[in-house]
């Protein structure tokens, strides 16, 4: 591995080949998962294929970008927020993926 494509290989898909299905051609779903805070409110929303398909770095990422680039109508840009990968891989207890 050269650092090249470093990235390319840590966010490819091991099980699809050659490259991983198209997030947006897939039905997604999502809910409000059960963990709740201290006032004993929902923390966590769980986005995941309806189709029961696996996911890769890839579907995070195009996430990441609807989610940041959504802006309803008249609102502000948000200031710069951390990269995807430095998001997106972090599970729910706060570790690397």
């Amino acid at each position: 591995m050269t650092e090249d494509n470093r990235d390319e290989i840590e966010d490819a898909c091991l099980h699809c080949s050659p490259t991983h299905t198209r997030p947006e051609s897939r039905p997604w779903g999502v809910y409000v998962a059960p963990e709740r805070d201290g006032d004993d409110q929902p923390t966590h929303l769980v986005v995941m294929p309806t189709n029961g398909a696996h996911v890769a770095q890839s579907d995070a990422d195009w996430l990441w970008q609807i989610i940041r680039d959504y802006r309803p109508p008249g609102a502000p840009p948000l200031p710069d927020e951390p990269e995807p990968a430095a998001v997106l891989r972090t599970n729910r207890w706060g570790r690397g993926a």
